[in-house]
């Protein structure tokens, strides 16, 4: 391959766009592969990092907004305002 057509640069926005051509089951793997000119194993990489990444998002997101919650149970929430407390249907 001469320098003229060398393959884009696989940056960030590239491997997720590869990341996720990949995710169907009928994907020709190796069709893609050769399209974004990476080996098997640079996928897998690629997989690996894609998920960790997706999972220390919705760990740090979920954790954030179930203390609020926690502590709006609590009472000890931040703001000065009082949540009015929950009645039965019946209770009204």
């Amino acid at each position: 391959m001469s320098k003229s057509e060398r393959r884009p640069r696989l940056t960030a926005a590239r491997k997720l766009e590869l990341y996720l051509a990949t995710r169907s089951a009928d994907a020709p793997l190796g069709e893609i592969l050769r399209q974004y000119g990476v080996h098997l194993d640079d996928l897998r990489a690629i997989e690996r990092v894609v998920e960790s990444s997706a999972l220390a998002g919705l760990k740090a997101h979920l954790g954030t907004g179930a203390s609020r919650r926690i502590s709006r149970r609590n009472g000890s929430s931040n703001s000065n305002k009082s949540w009015p407390k929950r009645r039965a249907p019946w209770q009204s």
